[in-house]
């Protein structure tokens, strides 16, 4: 595994056990603050955010996982995909990260959504 993905896996744990435990409906942070790279505009679509969902339980977490929901390049499917599973997850005792990325891209090209992506 490289760097970078173990420092950002290591902040969001350390995050995860020291925040509050959060409502069914987690707050999302946005990832930019200031506006994302490639965002079209000022909509939900073109702030990418994680929102986290930690058990109930009043014992550490000593995991977590990235929920990334899929839906396409027009919507994505944040409750069956992403809630549903973030509730699953915290029933097993493990904090979960749901991923809200950017859905648009300037001229509605695959292959630019592809590239940006990855």
């Amino acid at each position: 595994m490289r760097l970078m993905p173990r420092l950002l896996l290591c902040a969001l744990l350390t995050a995860s056990l020291f925040a509050q435990r959060n409502s069914p409906d987690a707050k999302p942070e946005l990832l930019w603050p200031q506006g994302a790279p490639g965002a079209l505009g000022d909509t939900d679509g073109d702030k990418p955010a994680l929102s986290l969902y930690l058990p109930k339980d009043e014992k550490p977490v000593h995991a977590g996982v990235v929920v990334c929901p899929g839906g396409g390049y027009g919507a994505l499917a944040m409750d069956h995909e992403g809630k549903q599973i973030a509730q699953w997850l915290n029933s097993l005792g493990i904090a979960a990260f749901v991923l809200t990325h950017l859905l648009q891209c300037p001229d509605e090209s695959y292959s630019f959504v592809e590239g940006y992506v990855f």
